[in-house]
């Protein structure tokens, strides 16, 4: 087994509550996908592209008796995506998201906002939800 294919581009998927835990995700554009509730317990993310993804709920913690490589995202790159704020993550790193500043560029979360949808709407060729 090798590694996979690099740079794989998942910008703008619907992987809601897919289970991502254990994916080698170093270099993946997940850029506007839909991350919600998502698994990524043990993911590697690297310089995974998350720019305005949503990641309501996603859970990126490490379990206890993990002895793996650590996770080595940014709080940036977190931050560059949407609802961030309501994603898990382990103590350490929410405490380093808690005191890295904010993006210089403000966040478009706007397509995530459902009061701006009508009935048929979609985001590339996606239905279009928070």
């Amino acid at each position: 087994a090798g590694r996979p294919l690099r740079p794989i581009n998942l910008a703008g998927a619907n992987l809601e509550r897919i289970d991502l835990s254990n994916a080698d995700l170093w270099a993946v554009n997940l850029q506007e996908a839909i991350l919600r509730e998502a698994n990524l317990r043990k993911a590697s993310l690297g310089t995974a592209d998350l720019r305005e993804a949503n990641l309501k709920g996603a859970d990126f913690t490490t379990p206890e008796d993990f002895e793996g490589v650590p996770k080595k995202f940014t709080p940036a790159q977190v931050k560059s995506a949407c609802f961030w704020e309501e994603a898990k993550f382990d103590p350490d790193f929410q405490a380093e998201l808690n005191q890295s500043p904010d993006p210089e560029t403000e966040v478009d979360c706007s397509r995530w906002n459902p009061d701006k949808l009508q009935f048929g709407d979609t985001y590339r060729g996606r239905w279009n939800y928070r």
